[in-house]
């Protein structure tokens, strides 16, 4: 597993806007390794924004955020294109692979990734699927020196609750799929504390905020 070391950061989703006062605001207060989040429009990445389509920008973010000595992560993006666990296996595979990419073009070294929304019967399956992806797609992480990251998230997705992180973890059987731990889902799925106690030593990213574990 990587060494990312033991750094506070924040989440960014900015619309398209210069890039260097954004980071120098960043640096301003102190942060010192950022999550890049390409903006969404109701829970699905915005096309525009993305980083391959853009190699400029990715650039730009990557030497000004390494000239102001802001490490970087990165959040794969959402929405039907990005469903890695219910995708036919070689558009999830190309598309995770792309993912990858988006990752290294910014200069980051982990990345969080989402299975998908999955409700009812599927669910097990979404899971065993999104594990044979991953394993397909390790290599391409491996070489590109990014550490992969499963988040848990709501009920309503496939990788939420404690047998739904075990079953992708034991079906992926690797320790180089890392675990962003979601403290918020957590509390609203009501499985938090057992998350971070069965998982930690998978633990390579966090995502810190509060709810009052009903919506």
């Amino acid at each position: 597993m990587s060494d990312l070391g033991h750094r506070w950061s924040k989440q960014v989703k900015p619309q398209p806007q210069p890039i260097g006062p954004l980071f120098e605001a960043l640096a301003a207060e102190g942060d010192r390794m950022v999550e890049w989040r390409s903006p969404t429009r109701q829970g699905t990445t915005v096309p525009e924004t993305d980083l391959l389509e853009d190699a400029q920008r990715a650039r730009e973010i990557k030497t000004v955020s390494e000239d102001l000595g802001i490490a970087l992560a990165y959040h794969a993006p959402q929405g039907n294109l990005w469903q890695f666990g219910v995708l036919p296996f070689d558009t999830a595979v190309r598309r995770l692979r792309e993912c990858i990419l988006r990752s290294t073009s910014i200069g980051a070294r982990v990345m969080t990734l989402h299975l998908g929304v999955v409700v009812g019967e599927g669910r097990a399956d979404a899971i065993l699927n999104g594990a044979r992806v991953i394993r397909e797609a390790l290599p391409c992480a491996d070489d590109a020196g990014v550490a992969l990251c499963a988040e848990n998230v709501f009920d309503d997705c496939s990788v939420a609750t404690v047998a739904d992180c075990r079953m992708l973890f034991d079906a992926v059987d690797s320790d180089r799929l890392g675990f962003t731990l979601d403290t918020g889902h957590g509390h609203l799925c009501g499985c938090l504390h057992e998350l971070a106690e069965d998982f930690g030593d998978r633990l390579l990213f966090t995502h810190l905020h509060d709810n009052l574990g009903v919506n």
